[in-house]
C-alpha cells in the first residue's frame, strides 16, 4: 500500500506494518519508541519506530576539534555546523560530536528552506554551541515545519535583537532536550518566535 490516505507523507502500508493509523494525519511526528526520531524520519531512514535499537542512522558528521574540514562523514567530518546544513538534503540528520562549537559557521547558523534534523551524539551536557555573545545561536525560515529538528544541543551567550540562542520566523520547528543559558537578546532572551508554532520537547 504506497497510498498516502491522511497526507502526513507516511505510505499507508508502512504505517499499518509499524501499528501506525493511516488516517492519523498527525503521527509522523510522534516518537512511539522515544529514540528521539519521529516517525517521518524513521520511515524516510527505513528504521522501526517502535523500536528504540532501530534509531534512524546519521548521514552528515560535525567534529569541531578535526584538523580539518572533510567532506561530512563519520571518519572526514565537517568542522562546522553550517558546512553541514549548506550539504544536507531533505531528510538528512546531521551529527554533532562531542565539545564546544564556536565562531562563524557554528554560530549564526541558518537552516534555511531544507528539512533537516541536527543532533548531538551524546546529549546537550556534551555538546555545547558557545556564541560569545557575538551572535545568534541558530535562525529557523519561513516554511520549516516539525521535520525540522534541533536536538540535545546546549546553546549559550547568544546574543541578537530578535532572538539569542534561536530565532524562528514563520516556522514550525521541533526543539527538543535543549539547554539554554546566559543568552540575551532585545526580544526573547533565549528564543524569539514570530508566527509559526515551534514544539518544545
Amino acid at each position: 500500500l504506497s497510498a498516502d490516505t491522511d497526507g502526513d507523507g507516511l505510505p499507508d502500508g508502512w504505517e499499518v506494518a509499524h501499528a501506525l493509523n493511516p488516517l492519523n494525519a498527525s503521527d509522523w511526528m510522534d516518537d512511539p519508541d522515544n529514540d528521539g526520531c519521529g516517525n517521518w524520519y524513521e520511515w524516510f531512514h527505513g528504521a522501526d519506530p517502535q523500536d528504540g535499537g532501530s534509531r534512524a542512522a546519521s548521514v552528515l558528521f560535525v567534529n569541531p576539534r578535526a584538523a580539518k574540514s572533510g567532506y561530512g562523514g563519520r571518519y572526514f567530518p565537517f568542522v562546522t555546523i553550517q558546512e553541514a546544513v549548506n550539504a544536507a538534503k531533505e531528510g538528512d540528520i546531521v551529527e554533532l560530536a562531542d565539545g564546544e562549537y564556536a565562531g562563524p559557521g557554528n554560530t549564526g547558523v541558518d537552516l534555511g528552506q531544507t528539512r533537516i534534523m541536527i543532533r548531538s551524539a551524546h546529549g546537550a551536557s556534551n555538546c555545547v554551541v558557545n556564541c560569545a555573545s557575538n551572535s545568534v545561536g541558530f535562525s529557523f525560515g519561513d516554511g520549516l515545519d516539525a521535520r525540522s529538528v534541533l536536538m540535545g544541543v546546549t546553546v549559550m551567550r547568544g546574543a541578537g535583537s530578535s532572538g539569542a540562542a534561536l530565532s524562528i520566523a514563520n516556522a514550525s520547528p521541533t526543539i527538543r532536550d535543549c539547554i539554554f543559558k546566559e543568552n540575551k537578546a532585545y526580544y526573547g532572551g533565549a528564543v524569539y518566535v514570530s508566527g509559526g508554532a515551534p514544539r518544545f520537547i
